[in-house]
């Protein structure tokens, strides 16, 4: 992996780096590059090299608006986290060809039309990302302000992953879509270290981001109409991951013991707040 630092190098991001950090991690600064030529130059150099890039905005600046967007659309974004008033991006690069595009032209209440999506690979292992690219068209001028909700799912239903946001990650909400308008999608939806191996469904849905009201498609004859498209499976290996508990991310540690075979290591707390359609996790 490698870090790419926006527009203003953050004096607490050079502390840490510099006399805390004792990582193999390098850095981009996109400080000083050309918005329109010289930040995709660099970043597509920087994404055919490493397969992770954390990106550190630090200021609404042209800079890190440039950069931004063109990692929205030449790799698959998995998470976008704030620590106070820093905030951090982390996208899964691709390095592999992507699969041939599956068609889809699935159409949700005549408003919006998922006409296909392609994967880079549907053979992973614990930790790795699902790289995903949506292509959308919109059957008529926007007058919703929807969400995407993308969910992996286990063979019982249960959601292992989820990642719920508007399309383009906000740059190209459906509220500005005309009727007519094709938007790729790139999505990164993490599977989840310690995820036992084994057949995982990917599904898509849409809803509307004020009252969380999921539209409704067909996904066939025999299922009718549907809140949730399922797309295909994907297939998780086994991985020596899985055993690593320190790798997993606890916002609180228990160390519970419920008899001789489960140990309870920690948990995340939940925000005190949501709206609906909100994800709690």
């Amino acid at each position: 992996g490698i870090v790419a630092v926006g527009d203003v190098l953050s004096s607490v991001f050079t502390y840490y780096y510099t006399s805390r950090y004792s990582g193999k991690l390098g850095v981009v600064d996109l400080r000083d590059l050309e918005p329109e030529q010289g930040i995709p130059k660099v970043l597509e150099s920087v994404i055919r090299s490493h397969s992770r890039v954390w990106f550190l905005p630090y200021a609404a600046g042209l800079n890190d608006l440039a950069a931004e967007y063109w990692l929205n659309n030449h790799a698959f974004k998995m998470e976008n986290r704030w620590f106070k008033t820093a905030r951090y991006a982390l996208y899964s690069t691709n390095l592999d060809p992507p699969q041939v595009a599956e068609q889809v032209g699935a159409k949700f209440e005549n408003e919006v039309e998922l006409t296909s999506y392609s994967l880079t690979a549907t053979r992973l292992a614990p930790g790795d990302a699902v790289q995903l690219s949506l292509r959308w068209k919109a059957l008529q001028d926007g007058r919703r302000d929807l969400k995407v909700s993308v969910r992996l799912t286990d063979q019982e239903g249960h959601v292992v992953s989820q990642i719920d946001r508007r399309p383009g990650d906000d740059t190209r909400i459906t509220l500005i879509w005309r009727e007519g308008d094709s938007i790729v999608d790139n999505l990164g939806i993490i599977v989840p270290l310690g995820s036992p191996p084994g057949r995982y469904n990917l599904e898509v849905g849409l809803y509307e981001r004020n009252t969380g009201r999921h539209l409704s498609t067909v996904a066939t004859a025999e299922q009718g109409s549907v809140a949730m498209l399922p797309l295909q499976s994907i297939v998780v290996t086994d991985s020596d991951n899985a055993a690593k508990i320190g790798a997993y991310r606890l916002g609180q540690r228990v160390d519970a013991d419920f008899g001789s075979r489960i140990r309870l290591v920690g948990f995340d707390k939940l925000r005190a707040s949501g709206r609906p359609g909100d994800r709690l996790a």
